[in-house]
């Protein structure tokens, strides 16, 4: 993820520039191994081989990260194109630049700088397309359509006649008969026999004593009786 925020191509120009000045002299075409082939052929690779080998892989890289988005995506391509301007002056002005592998290099750096700008383009183009656009349709009021007319009867067929039965009439329920009372059933009567009851004497009343006679003095004399006297 570390190398995502720097131009992937400044790997092999730094490894140019260390070589060509701290090892003067070096010889970019030099054989540094051969490769035999079974057809008989043979491969010398070079430094330079090496070094712009390198480059087409990472140019791969720069290609793939430029349809990203983000401000370090941006800056990333921004710092590739200073990179393409400082190759650009070193293979100018710089004697020790001034090679078949240098050049392969610029080239590969031009071709990133170009590749991030068209990318850059084409996702403004998409980003755009795929902004939604509102269209205001016209709203036309409904029309009620007239209702279709009955179909018309021919004289000759008569409308069916669906027979309807009578409705039946169901006979109220007969009232649940009242509860009749309980006969009352005598019970069995045996005659009652009453016996006298043993009749007492009732206690002689107490004596009251007569009145005493009253006495001639003060009875009242009968005038008829006084006269035969």
């Amino acid at each position: 993820m570390y190398l995502v925020g720097f131009p992937l191509l400044l790997i092999p120009f730094a490894i140019y520039n260390i070589i060509a000045f701290l090892i003067p002299g070096v010889g970019w075409t030099d054989a540094l191994t051969r490769v035999s082939f079974p057809a008989g052929g043979e491969w010398a690779m070079s430094l330079g081989d090496i070094l712009v080998a390198l480059s087409i892989l990472l140019l791969l890289v720069e290609v793939i990260k430029a349809y990203r988005t983000g401000g370090r995506y941006v800056m990333d391509h921004l710092l590739s194109a200073l990179l393409f301007v400082a190759m650009a002056v070193e293979f100018y002005l710089v004697p020790r630049a001034t090679t078949a592998t240098f050049f392969l290099m610029l080239v590969a750096s031009f071709a990133d700088v170009v590749g991030g700008v068209v990318a850059m383009r084409r996702r403004r183009v998409v980003a755009v397309a795929a902004e939604p656009v509102e269209t205001v349709v016209p709203v036309t009021p409904a029309v009620p359509e007239p209702p279709p007319p009955p179909p018309a009867m021919s004289p000759e067929t008569s409308p069916p006649v669906i027979d309807v039965p009578p409705p039946t009439i169901l006979p109220e329920p007969a009232a649940p008969p009242a509860d009749k009372p309980a006969e009352l059933k005598p019970a069995d009567a045996k005659p009652v026999e009453i016996k006298p009851a043993d009749v007492k004497p009732a206690d002689a009343p107490a004596a009251v004593d007569a009145p005493a006679p009253a006495s001639s003095d003060s009875a009242p004399r009968d005038p008829s009786r006084s006269g035969s006297l």
